[in-house]
């Protein structure tokens, strides 16, 4: 029991945060795509005066404008943790006020978890884009896009994954002709 614990938060955890850091990655991208920004520049060369041109100024470019900047991978892998941490304290939370909402009520349990569940959904929309905003140099409504695709791209995942596991079910008991 306790190898598989170990195993789990050394490998899995570390792979599966990995695999978020790419479609992060991927999500980024097609939101640039999407809002036509070509490439993400930290910096703006501009030079207010022209007696040092040789020698141009940095300047930091504001956070409305441009493209929303990538995130490396290990950026990527920190930004899933935090949204790990803080996604699991919040839905936490929401089934501990729920679970005590039908324990006080002599509720339906199987409901209160599904009104939870939903209840949840919107909610970490809200909280993975705030906190895209804040870790990414972008805007809020830049970062609602991005969660938009983030999720869409995992959603597009697990439907192959399911799909093809489906099939091979369905092939399994058919005969497999």
């Amino acid at each position: 029991m306790p190898m598989g614990f170990l195993c789990t938060m050394l490998v899995g955890i570390p792979i599966g945060l990995l695999i978020g850091a790419v479609i992060l990655r991927g999500a980024v991208s097609i939101t640039n795509s999407v809002l036509g920004s070509s490439g993400s520049r930290r910096y703006d060369y501009y030079d207010d005066d022209d007696d040092d041109e040789y020698y141009p100024t940095p300047r930091r470019r504001s956070r409305s404008g441009g493209a929303v900047p990538s995130p490396s991978i290990g950026k990527g892998m920190l930004i899933g943790f935090i949204i790990l941490i803080v996604q699991s304290v919040l839905g936490f939370m929401i089934n501990f006020v729920f679970g005590r909402g039908v324990a006080a009520a002599n509720a339906n349990a199987m409901g209160a978890a599904i009104m939870s569940q939903l209840i949840s959904i919107p909610v970490c929309f809200l909280v993975v884009a705030t906190l895209l905003s804040a870790l990414l140099p972008t805007t809020f409504g830049k970062a609602c896009l991005v969660a938009l695709f983030y999720i869409l791209i995992v959603i597009a995942i697990a439907a192959v994954i399911f799909g093809t596991l489906f099939f091979m079910w369905g092939m399994a008991f058919r005969g497999g002709a």
